[in-house]
């Protein structure tokens, strides 16, 4: 069977697929199925690994192992050493040099949210895409085992399942 999924369906597919795979309880046929989905929605998430890296790349900066000094603070650290005597630089450096306890690279805080923004709307510009599946059987097994997800990841699975009018024995029982 096919289906086409939005971007956003798909990356939350993808979490519910590898949270549900890691949990026992599912019969060997049902885990086989579900691992197919998931190997199925592969070429999709390594072309939006590709296009995330991207945009990351864009607005990322290296950040150093050693020491140095924050672009914001670049300003009055310039204006103190142009009046500083000899004997006084080491005691400058030491004020305004920091140490990243994260060395690699990292986006500034001031481009956070044009960062957001456009992984955002890359995200929402794609198309969406079409992938293969095969239904399964809802039984008491797997039941138990969506119970552990949250409801969105239990969701984004349910087109899997042969027997969905069941759906509603995805509520806890009450106590």
């Amino acid at each position: 069977m096919k289906i086409t999924k939005s971007l956003e369906d798909i990356l939350t597919l993808n979490e519910a697929l590898v949270r549900i795979l890691k949990l026992a309880g599912i019969p060997y046929q049902k885990v086989y199925v579900l691992d197919e989905l998931r190997k199925s929605i592969r070429p999709i998430l390594e072309e939006w690994t590709e296009k995330s890296i991207e945009i990351f790349n864009k607005y990322a900066m290296l950040v150093p192992e050693e020491e140095f000094i924050l672009p914001n603070r670049y300003k009055d650290f310039k204006e103190e050493m142009l009046k500083a005597k000899v004997e006084r630089i080491p005691e400058i450096f030491k004020n305004y040099e920091s140490k990243s306890d994260t060395p690699g690279e990292a986006i500034p805080q001031q481009k956070i949210n044009l960062y957001r923004k456009e992984i955002n709307l890359a995200a929402k510009n794609t198309p969406p895409k079409e992938i293969e599946y095969e239904q399964i059987e809802l039984d008491n097994n797997l039941i138990n085992v969506l119970r552990q997800l949250p409801g969105e990841l239990q969701a984004s699975l349910s087109f899997v399942l042969k027997n969905r009018s069941n759906l509603e024995v995805f509520r806890p029982r009450l106590q």
